[in-house]
């Protein structure tokens, strides 16, 4: 299996990053160092902790030797499937799919035999729809990697403060 994961959209703009750092947008000039390095590196923090997509991304699973009725993925926070292409380009259609907690299934009409087979689906928060915690946590992180005055660090030790990790861990995804 190939995945690719391309990041379209972030729960968080700029503007609010700048605003909980305490940024004067007129004085400060480096918007694509808080965009980079901060906002992105935090967001990836909080999706690696609850090991979901926290921002809106499109993702590509390429299956080689496909041959089955049943496909199971491994990602929560689905949005939408947006397509599922076999090896001759052709659009499947006949497909039902249920969404849990941490995954998704998908249920195709009849046996499928392709290789590849390329399913591209969404996940993520669509704008306006990720919870409040998550996105507080986002900006506290971005604070730990702005300013270390300010941290969520102990300065006099190495021992992290897990605010961030309290604050994601009711929507940490739990395999088994």
């Amino acid at each position: 299996m190939i995945n690719r994961k391309t990041k379209t959209a972030y729960p968080l703009t700029l503007e609010e990053v700048k605003k909980h750092l305490r940024i004067d947008p007129d004085e400060f000039d480096d918007d694509s160092y808080l965009e980079n390095f901060i906002l992105k590196a935090a967001t990836r923090y909080c999706e690696n902790f609850i090991d979901r997509d926290i921002a809106l991304t499109s993702n590509v699973l390429t299956y080689p030797d496909f041959y089955d009725e049943y496909l199971r993925v491994d990602e929560g926070n689905l949005v939408s499937i947006d397509h599922i292409i076999s090896d001759t380009s052709t659009l499947i259609t006949g497909y039902t799919y249920t969404q849990e907690d941490t995954f998704f299934e998908i249920s195709f009409d009849s046996y499928i035999d392709n290789d590849p087979l390329t399913v591209q689906f969404t996940t993520g928060y669509e704008e306006g729809t990720c919870p409040e915690e998550i996105m507080q946590a986002i900006l506290i992180k971005c604070g730990d990697l702005y300013d270390v005055e300010r941290s969520s660090y102990t300065l006099g030790s190495a021992k992290k403060e897990a605010i961030v990790d309290r604050i994601l861990m009711p929507f940490k995804a739990i395999r088994w």
